[in-house]
Parts: structure tokens; sequence; C-alpha cells
């Protein structure tokens, strides 16, 4: 559907706020630019993760990259 959900210990970083220290179930990432909220693909590794988020509602198709994670 173009969605995405983390979950898990927060030691790392979850991207569902900074406030959240874990999450035992799955809950939906609501990214910051509300022009791109459909998601193509997630890649995640040990400590971090990528999203890369498109529109195609103008004219084309749009694209732009979230991270979050560890900062190391």
């Amino acid at each position: 559907d173009g969605e995405a959900f983390s979950f898990g210990t927060n030691s790392s970083g979850l991207g569902i706020g900074k406030n959240i220290t874990k999450s035992a179930k799955p809950t939906k990432i609501n990214f910051p630019n509300s022009d791109f909220q459909k998601v193509d693909f997630v890649v995640c590794g040990g400590y971090y993760c990528f999203a890369k988020m498109i529109n195609e509602s103008k004219g084309g198709v749009n694209q732009i990259f979230y991270t979050w994670g560890s900062n190391y």
C-alpha cells in the first residue's frame, strides 16, 4: 500500500519519533514531507534504514530519500 512500519527497542532509531523508547508492535512511520507519502522501497542494515519515497502527481515521478538509525 506504499506505507512503512517500524518496531523494536529504538537503540539506534526507529523512525517513529524521538520520545518513543521501544515499540513491540509495528507502528506506521509518518514521513515529514506530505508530498511524498508513497514508499517505493526500504533498505535496512544492522543500525540504519533508507526509504525511497515517490510522488507521481506532479507531471512525472519525483523522489526523495529518508534515512534513520545510528549516528556512528
